[in-house]
């Protein structure tokens, strides 16, 4: 059942290594993290099989000014196709009953709702990924 509040579109920054003409994929598809060590540690942490999104472009925006990343580029996602592909899972931390379901301590409970987050677990093909905004270095 699809929640009500989930996105029709997250965004996300990207990493330097990221092409989004190739499509997006976790670090680490095969691996078996939980949702509470990723969203803990994050891109710095351990490779995981999720891919970390905003479901607002605010949120994005705001993440992206505090990140250690050179280069600012947002991408917009369309999840409402996203999900459709078989084998992908959608977890939405910007609703509050997803995030007291998969988190438990306050550092990934704060991170999750100040960033809207919405995990991807599989992959993101280009043809549902939009170049949304380019930004200077903050």
């Amino acid at each position: 059942m699809v929640d009500k509040k989930e996105p029709k579109y997250v965004y996300r920054l990207l990493n330097e290594s990221e092409k989004p003409e190739r499509g997006l994929w976790a670090k680490n598809p095969k691996a078996d993290i939980s949702i509470q060590e990723h969203v803990e540690t994050g891109s710095w942490g351990t490779e995981s099989q999720f891919i970390s999104t905003s479901a607002t472009l605010g949120a994005v925006q705001q993440f992206a000014r505090n990140s250690k990343s050179r280069r600012k580029r947002i991408v917009e996602i369309n999840l409402t196709e996203v999900e459709k592909i078989p084998g992908n899972k959608i977890y939405d931390l910007s609703v509050e009953r997803n995030r007291k379901m998969h988190l438990r301590s306050e550092k990934s409970l704060n991170f999750a709702r100040k960033f809207q987050e919405v995990l991807i677990q599989g992959n993101v093909p280009p043809e549902w990924i939009e170049i949304q905004v380019k930004k200077k270095n903050s």
